[in-house]
């Protein structure tokens, strides 16, 4: 079993870019062998491989904004969601932060920051949920 983790896709909006990069972080650095995800547009589109994977795994959601449109995705399409998180939620509680549009393609060292905090977050849900 993996834990599945869908961010939002977010394009050209820099907390959708945080979001990803949240997922990048936890699927290639801290829990490379725990850690997948697929992509949101196949799901939306109603690819079958993509809906078995989110329907047999526990999945974990990264929204950038307070719309949790991964979130809608994954509910709608039978994904067992256990833990969600909104990166403009958790940029609440850590202002200094906030990262900065200079580019919508590389995270500033704030956006890498929060991303970084955001994801040392979730790798304990991650353990969590493959210990039960």
């Amino acid at each position: 079993m993996k834990v599945m983790v869908q961010s939002c896709n977010g394009i050209e909006k820099v907390y959708g870019l945080v979001a990803r990069e949240v997922a990048r972080i936890l699927a290639e650095k801290l829990r490379p062998d725990k850690v997948t995800s697929i992509c949101l547009p196949r799901l939306m589109n109603g690819d079958d491989e993509a809906k078995m994977m989110i329907e047999e795994n526990p999945c974990i959601v990264i929204d950038g904004c307070a719309n949790r449109c991964a979130r809608n995705i994954v509910e709608q399409a039978g994904g067992k969601l256990v833990v969600s998180v909104s990166v403009v939620d958790v940029l609440k509680e850590n202002r200094h932060l906030m990262p900065r549009g200079q580019s919508l393609r590389v995270l500033d060292e704030k956006g890498l920051r929060l991303a970084e905090k955001i994801a040392e977050r979730l790798v304990i849900d991650v353990d969590n949920i493959l210990e039960e």
